[in-house]
């Protein structure tokens, strides 16, 4: 069932790639609710892959746009664009995600990037793959370490790792973006707390970079699941210095503030 399914939405991304590209920066797009935008390709590539599905009763089906059907206990969560403006103004930082839960653990999960034809698959205790071949993160040591962060805790956080000279960047790539970015080494980490994303933003990727040898750290949550959203998915070199950063975080917020981090537990 794992595998059938994962090879349905490896393919289904894939024959997708040509029409995207087509509209890569060339597309119009609608305003939805939350004022957020979105594409005919997001809606499209969503409905695709949910009738492709539709084959494995026991699967259930949660979407960005078209949201939940069936099981809940086990279910393909899909973010058919993540990065739609990027994708309409013809940035390279969208791709196409998808993760498989099981009783909130992330079992399976596909991240590919369209724009250069590049697929990151990971299963649970099998590995983590670009195209095929196992990917990595790095190994570089913490002065040498870039860690993109998604908080308006920004300034705090830099400020706290400061002294070990980790460069700290706010992230201009989507999330995805920066979850393949650290999985095959090329950056050191993504921390997100207080972000902007949900779930479908933050569990494929998630599970790319464990695969590939990096740490889930959460933040605030005793342990990471994949309705998480504040958690660090680092290098381990990184992850050594990042354990302790929302103990600090709470202590300078309670020293400044005189009451309770949001959110503490």
């Amino acid at each position: 069932m794992i595998e059938d399914s994962l090879d349905i939405v490896e393919r289904t991304f894939r024959s997708f790639c040509d029409e995207l590209m087509a509209s890569y920066g060339n597309i119009d797009f609608t305003l939805k609710k939350d004022h957020s935008q979105v594409t005919y390709l997001d809606r499209k590539i969503e409905t695709t892959l949910r009738k492709k599905l539709s084959g494995f009763s026991e699967l259930g089906f949660e979407g960005e746009e078209t949201g939940v059907f069936g099981s809940r206990d086990t279910y393909w969560l899909i973010d058919p664009i993540d990065g739609t403006v990027p994708f309409i103004r013809g940035l390279p930082y969208c791709t196409n995600m998808a993760a498989l839960i099981d009783n909130n653990q992330v079992i399976a999960s596909i991240i590919y990037d369209f724009v250069h034809d590049a697929m990151y698959v990971a299963r649970k205790d099998h590995g983590a793959y670009k195209n095929g071949h196992p990917i990595s993160v790095s190994s570089r040591s913490l002065d040498n370490s870039y860690l993109a962060i998604e908080s308006p805790k920004f300034a705090e956080i830099r400020n706290l790792l400061g002294n070990d000279r980790i460069k700290c960047v706010t992230p201009f790539s989507t999330a995805g973006h920066g979850f393949i970015m650290t999985a095959e080494g090329k950056i050191e980490g993504r921390l997100q707390y207080q972000g902007f994303g949900k779930k479908y933003d933050y569990a494929p990727g998630a599970l790319l970079v464990k695969e590939a040898g990096g740490k889930i750290i959460p933040l605030g949550e005793k342990e990471y699941g994949a309705e998480s959203l504040n958690f660090a998915a680092v290098a381990p070199t990184v992850g050594v210095r990042v354990v302790s950063i929302y103990d600090q975080l709470v202590s300078l917020h309670e020293k400044n503030n005189h009451e309770p981090l949001q959110g503490h537990v």
